[in-house]
């Protein structure tokens, strides 16, 4: 089984802690795999399900600053939901503005749940414009 599979599952099972600790491990044998985009997409994910916003955003910003991998849409839409789902609606929304690519359906239901969750709905209308 694949890095990237394990850290996906337990993500995907909410077991955050678990994923974390792959990437980690993941990180030790640097000799024999490196994280990519994939990887990332799956802590993120995991991350987001488990609460772990900052951790999130740090591996986020070790993406892009350590290894050197543009963000994708599916990176953009995992932060976003990671963002709203802790209810952080106006960082989220700087994410959105700063994208470096169109917002895609997927990133914009993401924002407007996490408006309508939160009850945000200025930002949301904001948004829609």
């Amino acid at each position: 089984m694949s890095w990237n599979s394990l850290i996906n599952c337990y993500g995907l099972h909410r077991q955050t802690e678990e994923s974390i600790s792959m990437f980690q491990e993941m990180l030790q044998r640097t000799d024999e795999v490196k994280p990519d985009g994939v990887t990332f997409i799956g802590l993120l994910n995991a991350c987001g399900h488990g609460g772990f916003v900052d951790e999130g955003r740090h591996y986020y910003e070790m993406m892009i600053n350590e290894f050197g991998i543009e963000p994708q849409i599916e990176h953009y839409g995992c932060l976003i939901d990671l963002l709203c789902r802790a209810g952080r609606i106006e960082e989220a929304m700087q994410v959105v503005e700063g994208m470096r690519i169109p917002p895609d359906e997927v990133v914009c239901c993401a924002f407007l749940n996490g408006c309508k969750i939160h009850r945000r709905v200025d930002l949301g209308v904001h948004a829609v414009k």
